[in-house]
C-alpha cells in the first residue's frame, strides 16, 4: 500500500516538474531582448527625418520586414552599439547581411514571395531579394527609413571600367535578360554573377544627412536638401560610391503592399530596355 502511494506521489511530483519546465521554456521563448538606450546620433537623425517629412511608409513593419522579432531586434541592438552615425549604421547593417546571408544562385521566386527577413537570416541564404528584404528590416527597425527599389543594374563600359573589370573585386550580382525572358512577359529579379549587360535587380535606398553623402551614388529621386537618398547594394554589403563601375536605373519604388513587385517585374518594355544597357 505504501509502495502504491509512493508511486502516486512520484507521478504527481514528476508532473509538477514537467509543468514547471514547460512554462519556463515558454517564458524564455516569449522573452524579448532588451532594447538599448537610443544613441544620441539616432535621436538627432530621427528629428531630421521628421522635419524633412519623409513618408512614414518607409518605416513601416510588414509581415516580411518583421523587425520586432527577437532575432532582428538583437541584431539591431548590436548594430546600434557598434555604430556612431547613420552612415556607419547603414554600412554595418549591409555588411552584416552580406556576411550572414550567403548568395544563393538557385534561389527561386517562390522563396522571395514567401520569405521574411528573420527567416532569411535563419536559413542563411538568398539573393538580392532576400538580402534586400533583411537589410530593410534592420534599417527600419532602428528608425532609419529604407525603400526597396526594383530597377536595372548594368556595367559602365568606359575604358576605365573595362580595365577595372580585370581586377578581382566584390561585384554586384545580376542576370542579363534573355529573349526567352522577354517571351514569358514576367521577369524575375533573381540574379547571377558575370553578366556585362543590363539585368533586373532589387536594391535599397536610404536617406542620410547631405554632408555625409558626398562621394556616394545618389538615388534618382531626391526630395530634400538636408537629406540625400543613397544606394545600398545588398549583394555586396556596401554603400555604392559615385565612381562605381556599376550603374543603377530605377523602375519603381516597391510599395509595402506589393511584394509581388519586390520579387518580379511585369513591365515588358522596361525589361527589354534594361537588357540593352551596358552593351
Amino acid at each position: 500500500m505504501a509502495t502504491k502511494e509512493m508511486k502516486t506521489y512520484g507521478m504527481i511530483f514528476g508532473l509538477l516538474i514537467l509543468i514547471i519546465i514547460i512554462y519556463s521554456l515558454k517564458g524564455q521563448k516569449m522573452e524579448q531582448p532588451t532594447i538599448i538606450t537610443k544613441p544620441e546620433w539616432l535621436s538627432r537623425y530621427t528629428l531630421l527625418v521628421s522635419q524633412e517629412n519623409i513618408s512614414s511608409e518607409d518605416l513601416v513593419e510588414t509581415p516580411y520586414y518583421d523587425y520586432t522579432t527577437p532575432f532582428i531586434q538583437e541584431k539591431i541592438n548590436q548594430l546600434l552599439m557598434a555604430s556612431g552615425n547613420p552612415k556607419e549604421y547603414i554600412a554595418n547593417a549591409a555588411e552584416l547581411v552580406f556576411i550572414n546571408i550567403d548568395y544563393d544562385y538557385g534561389a527561386s521566386d517562390f522563396e522571395c514571395i514567401n520569405g521574411i527577413a528573420s527567416r532569411n537570416f535563419a536559413t542563411g541564404s538568398g539573393d538580392c531579394t532576400e538580402q534586400g528584404m533583411s537589410l530593410i528590416a534592420l534599417l527600419r527597425g532602428a528608425g532609419i527609413p529604407a525603400r526597396a527599389v526594383g530597377g536595372c543594374l548594368y556595367r559602365d563600359r568606359s575604358a576605365k571600367c573595362d580595365l577595372f573589370a580585370a581586377i578581382p573585386f566584390k561585384q554586384p550580382r545580376y542576370k542579363e535578360i534573355t529573349p526567352e525572358d522577354i517571351e514569358k512577359g514576367v521577369f524575375s529579379r533573381k540574379q547571377e554573377v558575370g553578366s556585362r549587360k543590363g539585368g533586373l535587380h532589387l536594391y535599397v535606398t536610404v536617406p542620410i544627412p547631405a554632408e555625409d553623402a558626398k562621394g556616394l551614388m545618389l538615388a534618382e529621386n531626391q526630395e530634400s536638401d538636408k537629406l540625400k537618398w543613397i544606394i545600398v547594394e545588398p549583394t555586396t554589403g556596401e554603400i555604392i560610391k559615385e565612381n562605381s563601375c556599376y550603374l543603377y536605373d530605377e523602375e519603381l519604388i516597391v510599395p509595402n503592399d506589393r511584394k509581388d513587385l519586390f520579387c518580379q517585374s511585369n513591365n515588358i518594355s522596361y525589361s527589354i530596355w534594361c537588357s540593352t544597357l551596358g552593351s
